[in-house]
Formats: C-alpha cells, structure tokens, sequence
C-alpha cells in the first residue's frame, strides 16, 4: 500500500522562492541588496550596474558573472550555462554559507539560453532547418532546468532565492501605481511558464509621496500576457497579481526592502 503519510512534503510558506518584476531601473537590483546575510549574487555582464546598485544596500554580496569567465574573458552560451550550474552546486553554496541566491535576470537568461546548441537542436526540423514554432518549447525546457536547480538549492539548503525580471509597464496611475504591465519574455507560453513557478511574485515601480520619489513594492497591479491569433483575435490569456505565499492579507504597497517581506512572511498574517 501506498504510505500517504510519509511521501507527503511539507510546503515551507515561509520560504523565499521570489520573482521580482519591475520595468528597467525601477529598482529591482537595490531591492536584491535589502535581502539580509550573505547573498550570491548571478549576473550577466550586460547588467552588471546592477552588482553596485545592490551593494549599496548590502555589502556581504559575493558577485559572479556567468557569461564571463574569472579573468573577465566572454563566454559561449554552452559555457555560460555550464557555469551557471556549476555557481548553483548545492555543496558549494552550502560551503560559503551563503543565505540568499539572487539571479538578476531572466531577460539576459533567455538570450544565453537562445544561443545554446541543445536549444538550437531543439528547433530544428527532419529537414535541418530552424522552426520558428519550435521555439517556446525549447525555451521553456531550458529555462525549468534552471529554475528546478534553484528549487533543488531552495528546498534541501533553505536558502531564499530571488529572481529578477522585466515587465512592461502598460497602463499607470499619475503617482506612478502601476495598472497592468507584462512580462518581458519570448511569448506567452514562456511567460506563463516562468511566472507559474513563483510561490512569491512581487512588482518593484517607482511612485510619487508626500516625500518625493522612490521604488515601492507594489502588490495590486495586473500582470499577463495575450497570445493572439493569424487573425488578431486573441486565443488565451493569463493575468494575476504580485503575492506572497502563506500571508493572507498582503498590503497593497510594501517598503521596498526585503525584510518587510520576510516580516509578513513570518508572520504569516
């Protein structure tokens, strides 16, 4: 018989396994740097201003470019997700003791991914040429790969991951309270995929206050993404708000400092 009881996995709701939205220089990177301990920061080059920002905030980041080697030298795509791997060894990561895991972002990943053989092999005909349909499968594959590695270091260390990724903003209040905005990702498929596997969603959008201007975690806004059809009509669609798993009632807007989340997450009010 099967033993229900103990093949049953405890959902740790107070976990951090967090995707963070926002719009370019919205704030994402600072609001990596408010994670408290000793976080490792992942990278790529083309996004490296996004190591000062969180050091601003955070000085116990340990940075690590995954597109470049140790001498600054670039990187293949293969070779990049190699070492990608390779920094989310989970008796590495236990060895430097570190707290936190950061992945600044998706974006940049899905080009890395793009340019790899095993997703060109995927997206090749009988013929042995490119399909184009082909694609969104291909990137999904590759990118659950990478997000069920960072899932393995989450569950068996306890460590908090954080990933970044880019939203476009579409619709906005006059302060800057953003309505609806969507994923920066190759098609729905891709985007619907990557938000589903976020216990905790939060969108970072720079607002105006009586003390001027500044990031704010903003957690009512809509988020989604329409596929449409040869015709323009749309086929399917999926939306939902920022949210963070296990707290009942979350505010409408949060400080934008990840020791308020972890507060609500503790509290699980």
């Amino acid at each position: 018989m099967f033993n229900f009881e103990s093949e049953v996995l405890d959902v740790n709701e107070k976990g951090l396994f967090c995707l963070i939205l926002g719009s370019s220089g919205a704030g994402k990177s600072h609001l990596i740097g408010t994670v408290p301990g000793k976080t490792l920061y992942l990278y790529c080059a083309s996004e490296r201003h996004g190591v000062a920002s969180a050091k601003k905030s955070n000085d116990n980041i340990v940075a690590v470019c995954i597109d470049r080697d140790a001498k600054g030298q670039p990187l293949k795509p293969d070779e990049s997700i190699k070492r990608l791997f390779a920094a989310l060894d989970p008796e590495s990561i236990k060895a430097a003791k570190f707290e936190s895991i950061a992945l600044d972002g998706l974006t940049e990943l899905e080009k890395i991914i793009r340019g790899t053989t095993p997703w060109k092999n995927a997206c090749l005909t009988p013929q042995g040429k490119h399909n184009n349909f082909a694609e969104p499968a291909a990137t999904v594959e590759a990118m659950d790969k990478v997000l069920s590695q960072l899932r393995v270091v989450h569950d068996i260390l306890g460590v908090r991951v954080l990933v970044t990724g880019i939203i476009d903003v579409t619709s906005v209040e006059d302060n800057g309270a953003i309505l609806e905005a969507k994923p920066r990702l190759s098609g729905y498929s891709v985007a619907e995929s990557v938000c589903q596997t976020f216990g905790d969603i939060v969108m970072v959008g720079r607002m105006k206050g009586k003390n001027g201007e500044g990031p704010v975690l903003q957690m009512a806004g809509e988020i989604g993404r329409e596929s449409k059809g040869a015709d323009g009509a749309i086929k399917k669609t999926f939306g939902f708000t920022p949210r963070l798993m296990g707290v009942k009632k979350v505010p409408e807007y949060i400080k934008a400092d990840f020791k308020e989340v972890l507060k609500l997450k503790e509290s699980n009010t």
